[in-house]
Parts: structure tokens; sequence; C-alpha cells
């Protein structure tokens, strides 16, 4: 996707940058072993230009630039249950709404659009996230896992985790017609709820109020449209 924008870019030099620079926090140490959610919503948001570079060129860099937006939402906050670390120090609700409102422009973008796809398809079922049931190690003979299984557990995880991933980006891109407000709502909210408890807040609110909206306006320009028909 970068490098889909730089070539766009190398043909319009006049494109231009709205993005406001990543805020910093002293308490970030860029020596520490580990890395938090923190550090994978600045380094999402260092994408952003991408994202509105492509949002300038035609429907189809609009369609990327949306789901490019969907793609640093869903990474924003990277591993945030594998450890009390992982949650972060508060960073991200500075730069949780810095990926909102530029996902709030190419909502707008996305919806005076008129989709060509409106033929319905099958569509792509994304699992739900990993969960230790979802392991398949033996038995645990003394209530929990041993070394072995534990490493046996980590990999199913990234293989489970890497297949979601796949097929998140597959629905993304084959979603039609309207669909995709429905899709981009449940990707959204379900990140969201997931981080919530974790003391995240401000994920991408506007955004998925304005999706809400669309959905609903939607949903009584079909309903009206049914009526006039029947009557």
């Amino acid at each position: 996707m970068p490098e889909l924008a730089r070539n766009a870019n190398a043909q319009s030099p006049k494109m231009t940058r709205s993005i406001s620079p990543t805020p910093q926090n002293p308490r970030r140490n860029p020596n520490r072993p580990w890395r938090t959610s923190d550090d994978y919503s600045a380094a999402m948001v260092k994408f952003l230009p991408e994202a509105v570079r492509l949002s300038e060129m035609d429907e189809q860099g609009v369609r990327c630039a949306f789901n490019l937006l969907l793609y640093l939402a869903w990474n924003a906050y990277g591993d945030i249950d594998a450890s009390f670390k992982m949650s972060g120090y508060g960073e991200c609700e500075e730069t949780y709404p810095l990926m909102d409102e530029q996902m709030m422009k190419i909502i707008d973008l996305r919806a005076a659009m008129v989709d060509p796809c409106t033929s319905p398809s099958p569509a792509v079922i994304v699992p739900h996230r990993w969960t230790d049931e979802d392991a398949c190690v033996g038995e645990f003979k003394t209530g929990r896992p041993n070394k072995q299984q534990r490493n046996q557990i980590a990999r199913q995880h990234a293989a489970y985790d890497k297949k979601r991933n796949e097929l998140a980006r597959e629905r993304r891109e084959t979603v039609t017609g309207t669909e995709w407000i429905n899709n981009a709502i449940d990707e959204l909210t379900e990140s969201r709820d997931y981080i919530e408890p974790y003391g995240h807040d401000g994920f991408f609110t506007k955004s998925i109020t304005r999706l809400e909206e669309l959905r609903i306006s939607l949903q009584a320009t079909n309903s009206s449209a049914t009526n006039d028909h029947n009557t």
C-alpha cells in the first residue's frame, strides 16, 4: 500500500499533507526492551500521510485509503492482552483521535461514491479473536501448560492471528455495494469493545458515530423505496 502511494505521489507532486506531528511523551524510553500499545498506535499514525495521498487520487484511491485506515485501526493497539505493560501509558488517547479525524474525512469521500459492484456476493467470514480454548496441545497434566505446550500455544496463536488478519483484509477488499459501512462498523466496534477494559478510550468514536448515521440513513432510504414500490 505505501508503495502504491509513493508511485502516485511521484506523478502528482502537489499533494498536500494535513497530519499533525505524532505526540511525544517523555515517559517513552526508546531503549526499553519491550513495546506497548502506545508504540503501535504511534507507528500507525506515521502512515496517515499515505492515506491522505491515496484519498486525493481517484475513487479507487479513496477505497484504498479507507481500507488502509481500517488496517491501521486493526493494528493500532498491538497485542494488548500479552501483558499488563502492553496496555501502555495513555498515549493512545492522543494518537487515536488523529486516525479518527482522517477516517472521518475519508468516510465522507467514500459515502459520496456510487459503488459499481452492487451484486451480492458471499461475505468472507472473519473468525473470532483467539482464546485459550482454541489451543490444541493436549492435556495439562499439572493444570498448567508445560514449556513445550506454551511454545505450541504461541505458534498456534500466531498462525491463527495471521490467518484472521488475512481474512479481514480480504473481506474489506471484496465487500460490495454499501456493505462497506456494516463491515467498518463491525471492525471498529469490535476493537473498541475489546480494548476498553484495558483503559483505552476514544477509539475512532467519531468515525463509528458517522458510520452508524450512514447506516440508519441507508436503512430509511431502503424502507421508503420498498413502501413506494408496494403502493
